[in-house]
């Protein structure tokens, strides 16, 4: 009985995981990234969105490339189009008070049809 129930145990599903315990997470890609520092990995050129989720009010965030051109779409939502160049261009995404800090490290990626 004992083998049963530890195979039963086994097979199931991990559990999904736990919210963020930094207060603050972004949204990329309907995926939530609960970590401090996140990766975020685009070609030249390409849009993508990013937002604020949390228990406090999206509305106390900014966010901060260091390259690319980035376009507020409301409170905590923002769309970022990366720069032309391959390399690391970083994204802050911080609260006005500074207490809460996400790091995107946007990679912007050598395409395919580029590399020899």
């Amino acid at each position: 009985m004992l083998a049963v129930l530890g195979a039963a145990a086994a097979a199931r599903p991990a559990a999904p995981p736990e919210p963020p315990a930094i207060g603050v997470a972004v949204r990329h890609r309907g995926l939530i990234l609960p970590l401090r520092v996140c990766a975020l990995t685009v070609l030249p050129g390409e849009t993508v969105t990013f937002d604020v989720v949390g228990p406090v009010p999206a509305s106390d965030y900014v966010a901060k490339p260091t390259g690319g051109e980035l376009v507020p779409l409301g409170t905590g939502r923002w769309e970022w189009t990366s720069p032309s160049e391959p390399g690391l261009y970083p994204i802050k995404v911080i609260s006005q008070d500074g207490h809460d800090t996400v790091l995107l490290q946007a990679f912007v990626a050598v395409p395919c049809d580029r590399i020899e």
